[in-house]
């Protein structure tokens, strides 16, 4: 179970972090002053770096487009205060679009991500991310909700066995996850230390059941084979210490 635990927080580790870093750093840019004495003209070909289009009455900035150092372009839109209400530009990764709630903080955001593909997130009224969806380390979909930035409370992602859906405690822990993996479906649920405490699935054609302390180490484990049931007892340590079952003459047994 501790290799699934981990084969679990790695499907559910994802590049959203560094993808919100671009999304959320350096787009909007410093906006110029209008000037006076405003008047008509019509150009054929017009370039500058920043252009910034204001409100005649208030000289309020309302749409500021230009070039970044880099190259790449940017187009801001402001809300009637001044605070951005929609942005695109690019990242290293690719094109990237911000919306924006009152007072400026995010609402929600698309982008390229680093690790290929797309992601989108949504933010709660703080501007936190509360959601997101993309690509996941492992180059599939995934969808990820928080309890609080960085923290995850939920996740659901493709791994190359199959699905995995993974739900976590309030600071993070994982805490039920169910998964695919060769053998067929299992679930596992975890003690407040991040410990297996109980799993269930399939192996080996057969199903099986383990029930352990707060330590990790199982119990009792319950399971089967070609020859009937077997039931185990373990010792604290994990060893086993007795138990009953079927034989391969079809016998009841117990040791």
């Amino acid at each position: 179970m501790h290799n699934r635990q981990k084969a679990v927080f790695f499907a559910l580790g994802c590049a959203f972090v560094v993808v919100g870093q671009a999304v959320t750093g350096g787009l909007v840019v410093s906006r110029a002053k209008a000037q006076a004495g405003l008047r008509d003209a019509e150009f054929d070909t017009l370039t500058v770096r920043h252009l910034t289009i204001t409100d005649p009455g208030s000289s309020q900035p309302g749409v500021g487009l230009g070039a970044q150092p880099d190259g790449s372009g940017y187009v801001n839109v402001y809300q009637a205060d001044g605070m951005p209400g929609v942005t695109l530009g690019v990242s290293e990764a690719g094109g990237m679009t911000s919306v924006f709630q009152d007072g400026g903080r995010m609402a929600a955001a698309v982008a390229a991500s680093p690790i290929g593909g797309g992601a989108i997130f949504v933010t709660d009224t703080d501007g936190a991310v509360a959601a997101c969806m993309g690509t996941g380390t492992t180059g599939k979909g995934m969808v990820t909700v928080y309890h609080a930035p960085g923290v995850p409370a939920a996740a659901l992602a493709v791994v190359p066995t199959g699905g995995v859906v993974g739900i976590s405690m309030p600071d993070g822990t994982l805490a039920v996850s169910v998964a695919v993996n060769a053998g067929g479906g299992f679930l596992d649920v975890y003690h407040p230390n991040g410990k297996p405490a109980a799993g269930v699935g399939a192996a080996d054609g057969f199903g099986a059941l383990a029930v352990a302390g707060s330590d990790g180490n199982p119990r009792v484990t319950v399971g089967a084979d070609s020859d009937g049931g077997v039931l185990t007892i373990h010792r604290a340590d994990g060893a086993a210490a007795g138990g009953v079952g079927v034989d391969s003459d079809g016998e009841f047994v117990a040791w």
